[in-house]
């Protein structure tokens, strides 16, 4: 089993050399642990590779708590915003909008 803990803004990862194998692109070996280590920046692109690997693993890292955000004021989207979305699906979803919010 994998392990994934958070220690001083960084990921720390342990577990079977060849499941750490499939985190190289992301982890590298911190010799003064003994174990990898990635930027949390990672965090998503890890648990996705291990989850899509079949491999099991803890995530001890995630210890955040979820906020309940709620938008009072929803506008409806300006006529240049839907003309980017129409474009963007036109373009079979592939691409990107960059337009003010």
């Amino acid at each position: 089993m994998v392990t994934v803990d958070f220690q001083s803004g960084t990921l720390l990862v342990d577990g079977p050399a060849a499941a750490l194998a499939r985190l190289s692109a992301w982890c590298i070996r911190d010799e003064r642990v003994g174990r990898w280590r990635a930027e949390c920046r990672y965090y998503g692109e890890i648990l996705t590779a291990l989850h899509g690997a079949g491999i099991a693993y803890a995530d001890r890292a995630r210890a955040f708590r979820v906020l309940d955000l709620v938008s009072r004021e929803v506008h409806p989207p300006r006529d240049y915003q839907r003309a980017a979305v129409r474009a963007w699906q036109a373009a079979g979803r592939r691409g990107v909008i960059a337009l003010p919010t």
